[in-house]
């Protein structure tokens, strides 16, 4: 998606783990959903834990971060233990910056199937949701 906002702008949110929950899709779909944040939330080393009812039980924290370019491991606590890795690319355009979403991870073959079939389609929406969320969120100030 294009923001209609600098890269530092687009970068200032979602560098920071506190301002999480005013975009999250995964937030807006299950409202059971309590979170915290580590003490350090901007930043390599800050930490958001979660709970919901539909959503699980989860932790997200940055690993490394620039102007162009966020790293953040994801750990899911459901029936087994899985830990997957989400990037948000920052591009400048004329227009603002553009922001690209991603997750990859290791599925074993059970995991890849239903992944083929139903969970790759719902995150991508569930992606878009958010970055449409964060474009509204950034571009309302």
């Amino acid at each position: 998606i294009v923001i209609e906002a600098t890269p530092a702008k687009v970068h200032e949110i979602l560098n920071d783990l506190a301002r999480l929950d005013d975009w999250s899709p995964y937030v807006a779909m299950d409202k059971t959903v309590t979170s915290t944040v580590s003490e350090k939330s901007v930043g390599p080393g800050a930490v958001y834990d979660y709970v919901g009812k539909r959503i699980g039980k989860g932790r997200m924290e940055i690993i490394s971060s620039g102007p162009e370019l966020i790293r953040s491991t994801m750990t899911f606590f459901n029936k087994k233990t899985e830990v997957a890795k989400t990037e948000y690319i920052l591009e400048p355009e004329f227009e603002g910056t553009k922001v690209t979403w991603t997750l990859s991870g290791d599925r074993d073959l059970q995991g890849h199937l239903i992944g083929t079939l139903f969970l790759d389609k719902m995150m991508a929406k569930n992606f878009a949701d958010g970055l449409d969320s964060l474009k509204k969120l950034i571009e309302s100030k």
